[in-house]
């Protein structure tokens, strides 16, 4: 097994003979061009200066002298040039050389004598010719060698590639006379330190200088190639296991006592060697089961620290490796095979990676198997529950046409994939013992009575689990399948028990979901409410009227003027306008023109080229272009400078803007809404404001009242804050005690929404009780008694009385009549779980009590006539579930809050159950409007079918007997 580089020494060697010389040296220069495989091999004493080195060779290689040389040889060969060492020259060989110089192999001669010519050649010309077919020689072998080491070898370390190794691995077992065939693989531990420090050019020179340290330890028939990556593989001929062993740990020593680079990086090597016998050598496949142990055993040491040398070693009971690398084997080194597997495991890639549906993945990934093997059936079988046995999920199967040829038609059913007794028992056994099983398949043969045609049974296990089988056959003749490829289908078979593995449990988590789903409508309705920033809360008239104008001019392209003080909600009301537009798939963009430097607001708003000005170091479109096709709100617009709003006038007038800078003009479909806090009106009279500009805008004027003019929406404001807040930072604030609601009433609101915001969240995140009061809300004690009331309305009870004066005389008649209402407006069918309404009814009786009486729960007890046991038990169940998360309420729910707390200030002196009370007044309103759907009104109390039957009647029996 000779090397390209052999076999030229052993030219130049009888060049050396020939020629009388005292030194002889060969340059061949990389096939390839990259000068990381030349060759430059010497005999003989030092050679000539010019091929010295790899490095001094191709400079000199590259200036290509004229020939020079004087003597008796240079008469001989013309082109021979004169070396600067003295008495050397050196002889072009051509046979690289297509039209570039620099693929001109060079032969070196120091002190050549002058020799006879061999005797069968006579005349005059004899020594010419003599020379001239030694030369001819050369460059025939040089043009051969390295014109098939170009193909075959590996291009950064001209050693043989993987798939020369696999013919020469079989050819050595074939051939195997000795008491055995060794193998030895090895690669660095820290390689990609390398790549990562250095780049991946000086990472190929360490791969070079490797494979020269590996040649200079080989023996004369061993076998070294690069097996891929930084791996070397070497074949050991002849060779025992112990032998093997103790070559590869001199190698593994040589290799780590060297350094690379120029002396400035050393390496650590791990190894694996493996030896078979002559026997085990004529077993089909037995070069890939060679090839893989190997692989196996260097897999082995790199796992257990990496710096040493390992051994193949082999489970007794199955002949197979116990550190096996389930990729090992993928590639065989048979390219049609490799092309096919890395095609069929994209494929399965892409597949699983679009999808985790069990049903669409099994019948796309089982249609790639029957393309790649061509099985007449190949089929899933899994359970349908985890104890059921095997069933077919999804198959292929060979149908003859009438035309006699033949589709893959894919199933379901059963009847048309049925399995034989013996297929059966086949299948069974590989799903229990979770091995594969095969019959008629050369090497890999399992028992199958009666089975009389080529099966294969590979087990889907993940997580130590058998999911189920793949399942392949073929009547008319073998599977054509071999060891390589029942080791790829088994771990192609992982993969697809790792995607089946993560399809069920999104199956199991989507039913999970789905239990949920009714149950959590309600809770994300709620929580998107408290959490959206484009809200409008308002029940004031005022609000309302405002409102109307919204829907109206919304649907249009109508520019809009929002007026109205600071924080009066001017953003919100321009965020409705864009939702309820035409654009409101298109982008609403903001601009604050308070916020942005005068000397910048052109160029945030028009864009610029790039150079415009000092530091426009690239081009920007600008906030109004970006808007194209939606809205732009231009908030704080009396802001603007005058010289700008006459730039912001044509665009409102034409739709077309210029950049800064630029020439050209473009056209942007922009709805404008603009806003400010300023009269315009006497801006334009102070001459702060066009005047054109300001009948541009104001097509559509809306005023937004200040928050002191519309009592109706402050405590309504207040509760949504405190509910958006306390989703947003995880805080348990249930409401307002009657004090804060007095103060919030009493206060005159000078910034308005946004002050009010301000104070609930500061209130939501530092308090620490459920009931925010004025302390909490940044009220002094004499808020509530301030001169700032806002004005009372004709015939309204005046807000600075207490909250219990103006509350109903009858807090049962006040919560009869609010439920009636909230059970008139529940929709039966809109598809959604209606709300528990019995159970918030109870919950928020025994937290009002709870709160009135300072969490005693005795008192609480007293105060709604129930057993003390009864009230720790609920109050602890209430607590429980406030740590999942408080359930969410309706807003018209909310309104019974004073309800519940006018109920638990009356004195219960008959001792009276309020719970029963209240839930026979919700049911007898759910009785009224569902009385003849049960599940409706079990639904609407929060209980079962039966309780809801059982109170029912006991309802009626009440009012007969009264």
């Amino acid at each position: 097994m000779r090397t390209p580089s052999e076999i030229l020494k052993y030219y130049i060697q009888a060049i050396e003979h020939l020629s009388g010389a005292s030194a002889v040296s060969l340059y061949v220069p990389d096939p390839l061009g990259d000068g990381g495989r030349a060759l430059l091999l010497s005999a003989g004493d030092e050679p000539i200066a010019e091929l010295q080195s790899i490095d001094s060779a191709t400079q000199f290689a590259r200036t290509q002298p004229d020939a020079n040389a004087q003597g008796p040889l240079a008469k001989l060969i013309p082109e021979t040039i004169q070396s600067s060492t003295q008495d050397g020259l050196l002889i072009p060989l051509r046979a690289l050389n297509q039209g570039k110089d620099e693929q001109t192999a060079w032969l070196g001669l120091r002190n050549p004598q002058t020799a006879q010519a061999p005797e069968s050649l006579t005349g005059p010309d004899a020594m010419k010719s003599w020379w001239q077919w030694v030369l001819e020689l050369g460059e025939a072998i040089t043009r051969d060698i390295m014109r098939v080491s170009g193909v075959l070898n590996d291009p950064v370390s001209g050693l043989p590639g993987r798939a020369e190794f696999f013919q020469t691995v079989d050819k050595a077992l074939e051939t195997n006379q000795g008491p055995s065939t060794a193998m030895l693989i090895l690669s660095p531990d820290n390689f990609a330190t390398i790549n990562e420090l250095w780049g991946l050019k000086l990472g190929d020179k360490v791969i070079r200088e490797v494979a020269d340290v590996l040649q200079k330890q080989l023996r004369e028939d061993d076998y070294l190639v690069r097996y891929g990556g930084v791996v070397f593989a070497i074949l050991l001929p002849k060779t025992t296991l112990e032998s093997a062993f103790a070559l590869g740990s001199a190698i593994l020593a040589e290799l780590e006592k060297n350094e690379y680079l120029d002396s400035t990086v050393r390496l650590r090597f791990s190894g694996g060697v493996v030896a078979t016998t002559s026997e085990e050598a004529r077993h089909q496949n037995a070069s890939l089961a060679f090839i893989q142990r190997a692989n196996h055993a260097l897999n082995a040491a790199k796992r257990a620290g990496g710096g040493r040398i390992t051994e193949w070693k082999a489970d007794p009971s199955t002949g197979t490796s116990t550190e096996g690398d389930e990729l090992t084997g993928i590639f065989t080194g048979t390219m049609g095979k490799d092309y096919r597997n890395m095609v069929l495991l994209w494929e399965t890639i892409g597949l699983m990676a679009e999808s985790s549906d069990i049903d669409e993945l099994s019948s796309k990934v089982l249609g790639c198997i029957s393309n790649a093997f061509r099985p007449d059936r190949v089929g899933l079988f899994l359970p349908e529950k985890p104890d059921d046995p095997l069933a077919l999920h999804s198959g292929f199967v060979l149908i003859k046409t009438e035309q006699g040829g033949s589709v893959q038609k894919h199933t379901t059913s059963s009847s048309l994939f049925s399995l034989e007794a013996s297929e059966r028992a086949l299948l069974d056994k590989a799903h229990q013992s979770g091995k594969v099983l095969c019959s008629s398949i050369p090497g890999l043969e399992d028992s199958a009575p009666n089975l009389t045609h080529a099966a294969l049974v590979i087990p889907l296990v993940t997580r130590e689990n058998c999911l189920g089988c793949l399942y392949l056959d073929r009547e008319s003749a073998k599977l054509e399948l071999d060891v390589s490829d029942v080791h790829f289908l088994k771990v192609f078979g992982n993969h697809i028990a790792v995607a089946i593995d993560r399809g069920i449990l999104a199956r199991e988590e989507a039913a999970r979901q789905e239990r949920k789903r009714l149950r959590l409508l309600g809770e994300v309705h709620e929580l998107r409410q408290a959490l959206g920033h484009a809200k409008l809360v308002h029940t004031s008239p005022q609000m309302e009227q405002v409102l109307g104008i919204v829907r109206q001019v919304a649907p249009t392209d109508a520019t809009v003027l929002v007026t109205g003080e600071s924080g009066t909600g001017k953003g919100v009301l321009a965020r409705t306008f864009h939702k309820l537009s035409q654009r409101a798939d298109k982008p609403l963009v903001l601009v604050d023109c308070s916020a942005i430097t005068p000397n910048l607001i052109e160029s945030e708003l028009f864009g610029h080229e790039r150079g415009a000005f000092t530091g426009a170091d690239r081009k920007t479109v600008g906030r109004l272009a970006e808007a194209n096709g939606g809205t732009v709100f231009l908030d704080e617009i009396g802001e603007l400078p005058l010289e700008v709003q006459s730039k912001l006038l044509t665009f409102v007038q034409d739709k077309q803007l210029m950049a800064v800078g630029s020439t050209k003009t473009r056209t942007v479909d922009a709805r404008i809404i603009a806003a400010t806090n300023r009269d315009l009106a006497v801006e334009v009279d102070a001459g702060r404001f066009r005047r054109d500009l300001y009948y541009r805008l104001n097509v559509v004027s809306v005023d937004l009242p200040p928050l002191r003019t519309r009592p109706d929406d402050i405590l309504l404001l207040a509760r949504h804050f405190i509910e958006r807040f306390n989703v947003q930072y995880q805080k348990a604030a249930r409401g307002l005690s009657a004090a804060a609601e007095h103060a919030l009433l009493s206060y005159n609101w000078p910034g308005n929404i946004r002050e009010l915001q301000n104070r609930v969240m500061r209130a939501v995140i530092l308090s620490q009780v459920e009931l925010l009061g004025p302390h909490e809300l940044g009220f002094d004690d004499n808020a509530q008694a301030g001169t700032n009331a806002p004005p009372i309305r004709a015939g309204e009870p005046s807000i600075a009385q207490p909250a219990a004066e103006v509350a109903p005389s009858n807090p049962w008649e006040n919560l009869s009549g609010i439920l009636s209402s909230i059970i008139q407006q529940v929709d039966i069918n809109s598809g959604h779980q209606p709300p528990p309404f019995g159970k918030w009814l109870e919950e928020d009786l025994i937290q009002a009590a709870f709160d009135r009486i300072g969490g005693i729960h005795r008192r609480g007890a007293a105060v709604l006539g129930i057993p003390e046991t009864t009230f720790r038990r609920k109050m602890k169940q209430i607590k429980a579930r406030s740590l999942i998360g408080p359930m969410p309420r309706t807003p018209e729910w909310r309104e019974l809050n004073d309800v519940f707390n006018g109920i638990v200030r009356q004195k219960n002196t008959d001792g009276e159950d309020y719970l029963v009370r209240s839930r026979d007044i919700l049911l007898t309103h759910v009785l009224h409007r569902f009385g003849d759907k049960v599940s409706m009104s079990a639904a609407l109390m929060g209980v079962t079918e039966p309780t809801i039957s059982r109170w029912r009647s006991k309802l009626q029996s009440q009012s007969a007997a009264t």
